[in-house]
Formats: C-alpha cells, structure tokens, sequence
C-alpha cells in the first residue's frame, strides 16, 4: 500500500513540476519520499530524489540521485535522466563531471 501511495504522490508532484508549480511540487516529493522511505525500494527513492533535486536546481543531490538508480540497476533510467534534461538546463553544462549519456555505467 505504501508503495502505491508512494508511486501517486510522485505522479503528482510531476504534474506540479511539469506544470511549474514548484513549491508545490517539492512538498508533494517529499510527502511522496515519506512514504518511499518506508518501502526499502532504491529505485523508487532514487527518482523521487533526482525529480526533486532538478526541482530545487541541486546538482550534487541529483547526481547523488541518479548513483541510486544506478545502484539499484537503473542504468537505462539514469540515461534517460540525462538525456530528458534540455539542451540549456544547468545540469547538461556538467555532464562531463560525472557521466557522459554514452558512457557505460558501471565503468562510472
């Protein structure tokens, strides 16, 4: 049940990112990580973390993030992470800090 409820405050949240409600958004991802944490799914948390650190512009907790995901072995998400940011998002001007979209993930 929790994960459930996990899965629809996350929805929501996207609805309110997309939309650009952003301080709605960032309280409904962590009611949305309130109910993660109680669930033990990497994956889950890892995407509630990574929507939320683009929400609030925090590249090192988006990358932590996005190591989540790949930890849980996500490696096609984190790709698509990296490749759905705009071509002028703050995030792409330092993808070759941490992981080029090509790269292998698990050389990473």
């Amino acid at each position: 049940v929790r994960e459930i409820a996990a899965r629809s405050w996350i929805n929501i949240a996207t609805i309110h990112h997309v939309a650009g409600r952003a301080e709605l958004a960032e309280r409904t991802y962590l009611t949305a990580l309130g109910y993660v944490q109680h669930t033990g799914d990497g994956e889950l948390r890892g995407v509630v973390l990574a929507n939320l650190a683009d929400l609030t512009e925090d590249y090192d907790a988006w990358t932590e993030a996005l190591r989540l995901l790949q930890q849980a072995g996500q490696h096609e998400l984190v790709r698509r992470y990296w490749s759905d940011l705009p071509a002028h998002h703050a995030f792409k001007q330092r993808e070759g800090e941490w992981l080029q979209p090509d790269s292998n993930p698990a050389e990473v």
